[in-house]
């Protein structure tokens, strides 16, 4: 049985006419006001077709808990946005769940879905060594994560890859030997489907709702979330550890310093904040004048607060 408190995905896939890309991304905005409104929301993100690997947009919404994804599943708004969406583009949507995933924010990741013939599981786990192996070998592999069917949950085998950049995973999808490779497991699969989850450090805030790059929040806002975040994370850089490195030299105490603020900034800081502040960078039309009022003056007021903090130290 699935631990119910692990992290879960769900992956929606749909086939649009290249005529309505513009029309999808403001549906996927609809989906994810609704993912927004749940709780336990990891991840919200919009992934347009790669020619030659996935012709479908894919939406993946991931959540803290197996049973918080499924409250979002019943939700009778989805119900109601999954059939409207259906009906406009004239394409039934696909979805596919996977449970105990790692977060998949990172610089390139490709989901592999497969459907594998129940009498030729004993060749397909051989299979797996080897072409596991052969992407470990590969320049700018990061990891593999394998998740095995569950019952009622996730029905293929689902095979998470992460590469270093979207270089680096395009190369080793075209490689001789992933070909050569997945040619050999033709036998024992029944289908294989790929869903392609790439982002890189400059998508910090579509966590706010996971649209694509060119249509993230302005850039002022950006600007002001990361000055918020970053600004106590180099006082407190200033006060606790460059004191500890008194005696280095400039170039490496500054260099130290860099990589504590800018990990702390990547991996914690900015992930809070951009929920916190998700009403601000994702409010739709009819309270966008206002979201922006609210959403500034709150910044600005944490901005005097945190001066005054560190003022007073």
């Amino acid at each position: 049985m699935a631990n119910f408190k692990s992290n879960a995905s769900v992956i929606l896939s749909q086939k649009v006419p290249a005529c309505r890309n513009c029309d999808y991304c403001l549906w996927h905005e609809k989906f994810s006001d609704i993912a927004l409104h749940c709780d336990g929301l990891i991840e919200a993100s919009l992934i347009e077709p790669i020619v030659g690997v996935q012709e479908e947009w894919v939406q993946l919404f991931q959540f803290e808990a197996v049973e918080q994804l499924n409250i979002f599943l019943r939700k009778a708004d989805l119900r109601s946005v999954l059939s409207a969406c259906e009906e406009e583009f004239g394409a039934k949507i696909q979805q596919q769940v996977i449970v105990n995933t790692k977060q998949m924010t990172v610089p390139a990741t490709i989901v592999v879905f497969e459907r594998v013939k129940p009498d030729r599981i004993r060749g397909y786990k051989k299979w797996l060594g080897k072409i596991g192996e052969a992407a470990e070998s590969h320049p700018g592999f990061l990891g593999r994560e394998l998740l095995k069917p569950i019952k009622g949950l996730q029905d293929d085998w689902v095979i998470i890859i992460r590469f270093d950049s979207e270089e680096n995973l395009n190369l080793w999808l075209s490689s001789p030997i992933h070909k050569v490779l997945m040619e050999e497991a033709e036998s024992f699969l029944e289908r294989v489907q790929y869903k392609k989850i790439g982002r890189g450090f400059e998508d910090w805030l579509a966590h706010a709702r996971g649209i694509k790059n060119s249509a993230l929040p302005p850039q002022w806002k950006m600007a002001m979330l990361i000055i918020l975040a970053l600004y106590p994370i180099i006082m407190l850089i200033s006060i606790w550890i460059l004191p500890l490195m008194e005696n280095w030299k400039s170039a490496m105490s500054l260099f130290v310093s860099s990589l504590i603020s800018v990990s702390v900034l990547t991996w914690v800081a900015m992930p809070i904040v951009t929920r916190v502040f998700s009403f601000w960078l994702s409010g739709g039309e009819e309270v966008k004048t206002k979201t922006t009022i609210i959403g500034a003056s709150i910044v600005v007021l944490l901005y005097l607060m945190a001066i005054l903090l560190f003022v007073s130290l």
